[in-house]
């Protein structure tokens, strides 16, 4: 940024050539004077004062060069705070997983995440986690640490001996975290921590990680300290107000994991066949129910691969007997089972339950309906002939027209627009329609 009423932002260029001059290209005028800048949080941030009191900054989106509204400096600081070489890291904690094995013992799965947020690469990047201090050191085993595949563009390596307890550093020592650039990926990473947990008491139990590193010379004595305690959930909350200080007031919240004495109980499932296209699923559960959350039928054509049917969220803990009708399903037999998920994300499992709907000759499954991405067409077992399959719009427009690949095909509709359509099914002669909803997800 170069003189004032008004400044002006320039982008040099050449100036690592010996034996040319530099250029100077002219790229905007800043509506406000400013007198420093600094690349970070991958884009320019650009700070000024009016010497009133007043201190604002600007983001310069590098990729499209676009100058952002002016922004208010965060209480406190200055503009030499962030248009200065600014070491700064952050990290968050998220429980992906809870699951009780039994009465007082479950496998818990954190996702760790930490971020360089300065615009100076870290010296000595490490992240700890003591779970025994927070569980107890007798009562955690099964320890496990593992990079999130496709989050380590770092290419950090794992601290082999870490257990949770004596020995609480993640990564392996003297390893460093470059500074965020805009295209690439190496200035994060992510981790899936596994630990057993017994012993557990019905009480909330909070967890942290804590990233650390530094920044200067170990042999001249220039470093300079930062470190991060993580803030609970996903990584968009590692900064909430993106102002490069990950260590705010609200921004450093533990991860908590609430145990319940017991899992649900269930007592019974069943499941019936209502009509060829429809099935009730039935369950009764031991009342009162602890810390539950919801309800996810699952069914399955094998009883290995299993989708979600529907959700019935747990509103009265008093409430024992359930039963939820499940639309358009395929005419095959069908395997259902309960999926009850506590407020904390524990859960736990019913038995399986088999259905058998059987096949008529004139019947063809279209499922599922509302579709989404595709819509799956399955013929009855003793069919002949060609099939042919052809989908209109609402205007009567044909949009798509194909023939079946033997007794069960799919069509396309991921790049349709949400709406209405019907679709033909032609069979030796004979012909059905049938109304068919797409539904893409917001």
């Amino acid at each position: 940024t170069l003189g004032g009423a008004p400044s002006r932002l320039y982008e040099i260029t050449n100036y690592s050539s010996t034996t040319t001059n530099a250029t100077a290209t002219f790229l905007t005028v800043l509506p406000q004077n400013c007198y420093g800048i600094a690349y970070l949080n991958g884009q320019l941030e650009i700070t000024g004062s009016d010497f009133s009191g007043n201190c604002y900054y600007f983001d310069y989106n590098i990729a499209t060069n676009i100058l952002g509204a002016v922004k208010s400096f965060q209480a406190g600081q200055l503009p030499i705070d962030n248009a200065s070489i600014t070491p700064s890291l952050g990290v968050t904690m998220q429980l992906l997983n809870a699951t009780k094995i039994n009465q007082n013992t479950a496998d818990l799965t954190y996702e760790i995440y930490v971020k360089s947020l300065g615009n100076v690469a870290l010296n000595g990047i490490n992240v700890s986690d003591d779970l025994a201090t927070v569980f107890g050191a007798g009562n955690i085993s099964n320890v496990n640490v593992a990079f999130v595949p496709g989050a380590n563009a770092a290419g950090l390596v794992l601290n082999p001996a870490f257990n949770g307890n004596n020995n609480t550093a993640l990564l392996a020592a003297n390893q460093n975290l470059v500074n965020q650039t805009y295209a690439n990926t190496n200035y994060f990473f992510k981790l899936r921590l596994g630990v057993r947990v017994t012993n557990l008491l019905p009480k909330q139990y909070l967890t942290s990680a804590i990233a650390s590193a530094a920044i200067g010379n170990q042999n001249n004595l220039s470093l300079v300290n930062v470190s991060d305690s993580s803030n609970n959930g996903p990584e968009t909350v590692v900064d909430p107000n993106n102002n490069g200080n990950a260590g705010e007031p609200g921004e450093n919240v533990p991860t908590p994991f609430s145990f319940a004495t017991l899992p649900v109980k269930f007592i019974s499932i069943s499941a019936s066949v209502i009509d060829k296209n429809t099935s009730r699923v039935n369950w009764v559960v031991a009342t009162p129910m602890t810390n539950s959350d919801k309800f996810i039928v699952e069914y399955s054509a094998d009883a290995r691969k299993w989708n979600s049917a529907g959700v019935i969220n747990i509103v009265n803990a008093n409430q024992g007997s359930y039963q939820f009708l499940h639309s358009n399903i395929p005419t095959s037999d069908l395997y259902y089972r309960i999926k009850e998920t506590d407020i904390d994300g524990a859960y736990v499992y019913s038995n399986i339950v088999s259905l058998h709907n059987k096949k008529t000759a004139d019947n063809f499954v279209i499922f599922p309906n509302p579709a989404s991405s595709y819509i799956s067409i399955s013929a009855p077992n003793n069919i002949t002939g060609k099939t042919e399959l052809i989908l209109y719009d609402a205007l009567g427009k044909k949009i798509i027209s194909k023939f079946m690949a033997g007794t069960a095909d799919e069509m396309n509709t991921s790049a349709l627009p949400d709406g209405t359509y019907v679709l033909k099914i032609m069979n030796d002669g004979n012909s059905t329609m049938q109304k068919v909803l797409i539904m893409h997800d917001k």
